[in-house]
């Protein structure tokens, strides 16, 4: 056995168990040569996050990367050439297959605090970040592309461009004005998406230098960024209120769907809830916005700055789609209280909600359920996510999955190590192979 790798390897088994809390949850998939891959963000304190690569052939799990202590916003390169991420100074990085490192995209002001980014092609993305027009802060639309050349293309002064879908030649994005009185209302818009920059250079080539610099100058003191600001008009689809829209995900050009909450949130309270809601176009070309279900997340996972919180905040506990069916993570119910069992009822449970026949039920690997007596019932707040009169279902997950993921024809999930007996049980899914590495039973539902 190589023992230099025997070693590197049992530091990643070891990290598993020294933390009270950590995490480990699928986050994308990518197919290389023959082999899909299945890859985990293992979140081993609030900064020191890692990236492991499993084999589903295998089993083995390893290290993506070895050198970044944080890595957050993972997207797959549309060739999967490779993937892209934000390391803990919120610089993007693109790690190509190819190549031995990451690459660091040289992006300068007076674009900052990127968010959200999403691949066009394996050269070109969009997101949106912080700009100051005029020494005032916005939100707005960005095109970039790996050599670091950026332009704007949604935006203005007054308001905020958020959450933006590009679908075919149509971009849509949730826009966010601020209102006298205070609060805000948000508004779902589109526009034609202007015709992609494919011939840019890197800011730090020599050629026509000066001329480069000048126009750079120039564009910086107007609040342009790039070579020009998209002149396409946006088109306002549904006026949605007051209350925060956020997470616009399309799944084309007529349908898509977003997370709302109150406009308020008490970061001293136990849970925070969510409504998800579906958008159309209507045969009368007018758009409607319709609420699905609720989901209930507890608010140590998305706020605070101890080890308790997940890094990434709400993106691993978002919806996640396939096809007809939505899977979602939320508390099974809302009031801290004792099971029958002995259990407790505040654990994260799967559940899925079907857009044809308009359903929800528990995914679970266990399908068992636990009848409470009456007057319990008339005590425990539950979500509007199961019909009048349910069971209260718990199932091996309670308390220890979240974060859904399609991969082989399965639901995979991550998990929420708690205690030492939740490490010990994802240990013992584990094992080191004759040549000295980990490999992982990873789990998924048997719905």
């Amino acid at each position: 056995m190589n023992y230099k790798r025997f070693l590197s390897v049992l530091l990643i088994f070891l990290s598993l168990v020294i933390n009270a809390q950590e995490y480990l949850y699928p986050v994308a998939s990518i197919t290389r040569g023959a082999t899909p891959y299945l890859y985990f963000i293992h979140q081993k304190s609030l900064h020191n996050l890692e990236l492991l690569q499993w084999d589903p052939e295998t089993k083995v799990l390893s290290k993506a990367l070895s050198s970044l202590p944080v890595i957050a916003g993972l997207r797959v390169l549309p060739d999967n050439s490779g993937f892209s991420f934000f390391d803990k100074a919120g610089h993007i990085n693109v790690k190509f297959f190819n190549k031995r490192s990451p690459k660091v995209l040289e992006i300068y002001e007076p674009m900052h605090g990127i968010e959200m980014l999403e691949w066009i092609d394996a050269q070109h993305f969009y997101c949106y970040a912080h700009c100051n027009p005029h020494g005032y802060d916005t939100i707005a639309v960005f095109e970039g592309d790996v050599n670091g050349y950026c332009r704007k293309i949604a935006g203005g002064l007054g308001y905020d461009c958020l959450y933006p879908q590009k679908i075919g030649s149509k971009l849509f994005y949730i826009e966010r004005w601020k209102e006298e009185g205070g609060g805000y209302s948000y508004y779902l818009m589109s526009m034609d998406y202007p015709e992609i920059s494919r011939n840019c250079t890197s800011f730090n080539t020599t050629n026509n230098f000066d001329e480069r610099v000048a126009a750079f100058i120039k564009n910086k003191e107007q609040g342009i960024i790039g070579t020009s600001i998209a002149s396409g008009e946006s088109q306002q689809l549904i006026a949605c209120g007051s209350q925060p829209c956020r997470f616009l995900h399309m799944v084309s050009h007529r349908e898509g769907f977003f997370v709302r909450h109150t406009e308020t949130v008490d970061t001293l309270a136990h849970s925070m809830l969510f409504s998800y809601h579906h958008i159309q176009q209507n045969v009368d070309e007018t758009w409607s916005m319709a609420q699905l279900f609720a989901f209930d997340i507890p608010m140590g996972l998305i706020t605070g700055e101890n080890d308790e919180r997940l890094y990434e905040s709400l993106l691993p506990l978002l919806p996640f789609h396939v096809g007809l069916d939505i899977y979602y993570t939320t508390l099974q119910v809302r009031a801290k209280m004792a099971l029958p069992s002995g259990r407790t009822a505040r654990g994260l449970g799967i559940f899925r909600y079907n857009l044809e026949n308009k359903t929800t039920i528990p995914v679970s690997t266990i399908n068992s359920t636990v009848n409470f007596p009456e007057e319990l019932k008339k005590n425990v707040s539950t979500l509007a996510v199961l019909p009048e009169g349910s069971e209260f279902l718990t199932s091996e997950l309670e308390g220890s999955c979240f974060a859904p993921f399609a991969f082989a024809n399965k639901i995979f999930y991550g998990k929420v190590l708690q205690s030492s007996k939740e490490a010990n049980d994802l240990l013992s899914g584990m094992s080191l192979n004759e040549y000295g590495d980990i490999t992982y039973q990873a789990p998924y539902s048997k719905d």
